[in-house]
């Protein structure tokens, strides 16, 4: 224990460097001070006296002893002195990323039938999967699978371009898997133009699709101009989601927010009227996500903005409270960063991240399963820059977009709410099972 946590401790305890003190909630009664610490998830209400004795080590009549003691360790407010906290972490997310979970995000294509100006892969050369290697990409995955000795599913992402231009890889690959009894669910990021081309029987059975993300830039018009497509695509979308729904897939509309407020509220008008019949929680998800920026952090006012819009929806009952005001610790960060992730380019190249398409930085490929690249190694998640060391953020988001922190990609890095975080868990106190319901020390 070093000298400074020996003058700052109660009974062998310190202030756990990942609680951060909230203060009184304007709406809160009894009146009780609020702390949160995100290594273990919680919430915690305190009386003012416990308070103040957090506030002042050695106070002569303090209460921190005994049960209350035991009590604020288990919220995780306190932990052990001799406990080195960022170790703990840094030791958790290397167990983590050696053990992730299989995911393969697979391009079939980098064609596309829309030509949205901001996106990632503009100007990158169209591509497309054919039947060799779609062969080889199965046999990839089918290998990783036995190679891990577990009966635990992998996870397909058909990305792109726009990965329903080419279905037939997407068939192939997935016919290829259940010859070989791997089990396996999928999820398609698509623009929703050509959802009502694939037959629902395909989707569930032979995909084995979970669900889709669709993405949506503004209402009517204003959509169509976005992305460059021709009149009447903005509806033929949404009753492709209604198609969508109705064959029980778990559907996600992502919102790009650019900054234009009142086009995103136009067009959550149009959605929650559209989609007023759907379940939210069980199939339905609206995602308001800001456009990627060359900051490592986003602007305050920009989050706030959006969550300006998350209270819309709420209000009008097509969001729930409780999954846009949430932080949870995660065990690693982005799966590309870990053991378990594969990112999977047309020709068969394998890369590090989807963001890193357009620099086609190849580390290896599926027909060469045994070989790839040393840059592979280094891009997977095993430490963190001081920065984030320093960061009360760090066991949500685990060191954020490595693409970003590395200086591959120009994005954000760090977590969207780390410059809304007040707001955030000011909101989560409302939820009983964000926070320990007993107050300490009333």
């Amino acid at each position: 224990m070093s000298d400074e946590r020996l003058q700052n401790h109660w009974d062998g305890r310190v202030l756990s460097r990942y609680t951060s003190y909230l203060g009184l909630h304007p709406y809160d009664y009894p009146r009780c001070e609020w702390y949160w610490n995100a290594h273990a998830a919680t919430l915690t209400r305190v009386g003012r006296h416990i308070h103040e004795d957090l506030n002042v080590p050695g106070r002569e009549d303090s209460l921190l002893h005994g049960l209350r003691l035991d009590e604020l360790e288990r919220a995780g407010v306190l932990v052990r002195a001799d406990v080195d906290e960022v170790a703990e972490i840094v030791r958790e997310t290397r167990e983590a990323v050696e053990c992730a979970p299989l995911v393969f995000r697979v391009f079939t294509t980098t064609g596309c039938n829309a030509s949205c100006p901001y996106c990632y892969e503009r100007g990158i050369a169209v591509q497309y999967m054919d039947d060799t290697t779609a062969d080889a990409v199965a046999r990839y995955c089918i290998a990783a699978f036995k190679s891990r000795g577990s009966k635990n599913p992998v996870y397909i992402e058909w990305f792109g371009g726009e990965p329903l231009m080419n279905t037939d890889a997407i068939s192939r690959i997935c016919e290829a898997l259940h010859d070989a009894h791997v089990p396996f669910r999928s999820f398609i990021f698509t623009n929703g133009m050509l959802i009502d081309k694939v037959p629902l029987t395909t989707l569930r059975e032979l995909w084995n699709t979970d669900g889709l993300q669709v993405t949506f830039d503004g209402a009517a018009e204003e959509y169509e101009a976005a992305k460059g497509v021709p009149q009447g695509t903005f509806e033929r979308v949404l009753s492709n989601v209604e198609h969508a729904l109705k064959a029980d897939l778990r559907v996600v509309l992502r919102i790009n927010y650019d900054g234009d407020t009142g086009r995103t509220i136009r067009l959550v008008d149009i959605l929650a009227v559209r989609f007023r019949n759907a379940s939210i929680k069980a199939r339905l998800r609206i995602d308001v996500v800001p456009l990627y920026g060359s900051d490592k952090e986003i602007p305050a006012e920009t989050m706030h903005a959006v969550l300006d819009v998350y209270d819309y929806l709420i209000s009008l009952e097509v969001a729930d409270i409780s999954q846009v005001y949430s932080l949870g610790p995660r065990r690693y960060g982005c799966f590309m960063a870990s053991c378990g992730g594969h990112t999977i380019m047309p020709d068969g190249s394998l890369i590090n991240c989807s963001h890193l398409a357009k620099a086609e930085q190849r580390v290896g490929d599926v027909f060469h399963p045994g070989q790839v690249d040393s840059a592979r190694d280094a891009f997977i998640r095993r430490d963190f820059p001081s920065k984030c060391l320093e960061c009360c953020l760090l066991p949500i988001c685990r060191g954020g977009c490595r693409a970003a922190e590395l200086g591959l990609w120009e994005g954000h890095q760090c977590h969207p709410y780390k410059n809304v975080l007040r707001r955030v868990l000011l909101k989560m106190t409302q939820f009983d099972e964000c926070c320990n319901s007993d107050i300490i020390g009333s």
